[in-house]
């Protein structure tokens, strides 16, 4: 059995347009993102395995305890994955320069948000 690794590396290199339709020939119908998510980086590709993330604001805790939970939740992503966050909100920002840091640091390969995010830098990748 092929590596997820290798597989993910395969899967850079090729045009998403293909892969789409390919995945679209076998009835994997829903492989678009929404118009609305966009990269921060147009030439960056990103595949790999997922780690996904689901939540919803909650304002009955503090400031602080709301970055240590974000900090918490970050640090279960297990290394070399794409995570995908869906925060059930858009009202603030899901990801900022600390989070896109650590993730950096544990080897994550990408985020993608359906939210808000402030202060990312772009990859040297």
């Amino acid at each position: 059995m092929m590596e997820t690794a290798s597989f993910a590396e395969r899967l850079r290199a090729c045009y998403s347009g293909a892969i789409h339709d390919v995945l679209r020939g076998k009835s994997y119908l829903k492989q678009t993102l929404p118009h609305y998510i966009r990269p921060l980086n147009l030439s960056h590709k990103l595949a790999g395995p997922v780690f996904t993330i689901e939540g919803r604001r909650d304002d009955t805790i503090d400031a602080h305890e709301s970055l240590l939970k974000c900090c918490e939740l970050l640090s279960k992503a297990p290394a070399n994955v794409v995570l995908i966050c869906h925060p059930i909100d858009d009202s603030l920002a899901h990801m900022g320069e600390l989070s896109s840091e650590t993730l950096a640091y544990k080897n994550e390969l990408g985020y993608i948000l359906d939210g808000g995010c402030r202060g990312c830098g772009l990859s040297k990748n």
